[in-house]
């Protein structure tokens, strides 16, 4: 099993989608063009685990500029990277981290943004700060943050963004010294 860069953007985006429709519920999938438009405008900022040419995990991510009073509106699902990314930012955002569920809690989500954490901040050493939005029923990804420090930092209802479906929270988390595990 290896942990690494999109090689064959044609090719892996294949995978990466294939993880979202097995992870994800239908109306969080970010869809495939916004996917294309991450790896093209900061291919460093996404990484898959491959195991035997299958790609069973992806996390991707983009820089933004630290602001102390979150925007929630800026966590909204399939929007364009170039509306928020800064290369030049402080603060990293986890837009998404998903792993297969016959691979959960192998250790390998940790790997995961342990991995993406270490090479964004080596490219991008300005970084230092994390965000990122995280649904109450994740509670292992809720747990896997925490050990890297991410803390609570603003709750709202899922109606905010899907307003016909059943209401669930969704916490805004920040690690305020990001480094790896």
């Amino acid at each position: 099993m290896i942990i690494r860069r999109i090689l064959e953007p044609e090719e892996d985006i294949k995978g990466v989608m294939e993880v979202e429709r097995r992870c994800f519920p239908e109306h969080i999938i970010e869809s495939q063009e916004i996917y294309e438009h991450r790896i093209k405008h900061f291919p460093n900022g996404i990484r898959v685990l491959e195991d035997n040419n299958k790609i069973l995990g992806v996390i991707s991510s983009e820089i933004w500029n630290y602001q102390d009073n979150v925007n929630i509106d800026k966590f909204a699902i399939n929007h364009f990277i170039l509306e928020r990314h800064d290369p030049c930012g402080s603060e990293l955002y986890i837009s998404s981290l998903a792993i297969v569920p016959e691979y959960r809690k192998l250790g390998l989500s940790k790997q995961l943004l342990d991995g993406l954490i270490h090479d964004v901040k080596k490219e991008h050493p300005i970084i230092t700060t994390g965000i990122l939005m995280v649904s109450e029923v994740c509670e292992y990804a809720i747990k896997l943050y925490k050990k890297f420090n991410f803390k609570f930092i603003y709750t709202f209802s899922s109606r905010y963004f899907f307003p016909n479906l059943p209401h669930n929270n969704y916490h805004i988390m920040r690690c305020y010294e990001l480094n790896t595990k």
